[in-house]
């Protein structure tokens, strides 16, 4: 009879890198997920301060008398 240790060890192997592969691309996508986030958030806030912020001309102090 064949010994199939050998091919068997080298498929486990082999089915151990792809998993370690398919790990490293699945936390890649995570941290780029969470990096395009982070931007997105940052620049919608951005935008939200600008827009609350009140035009130069208008404001809401009383006038001052003399």
């Amino acid at each position: 009879m064949m010994d199939y240790r050998a091919i068997e060890v080298h498929i486990q192997r082999a089915r151990l890198e792809r998993s370690a592969l398919l790990g490293e691309l699945i936390a890649d996508g995570i941290i780029a997920s969470w990096k395009f986030a982070v931007r997105l958030a940052a620049k919608v806030g951005a935008t939200l301060q600008e827009l609350a912020k009140p035009p130069k001309e208008y404001s809401t102090a009383l006038p001052r008398q003399r």
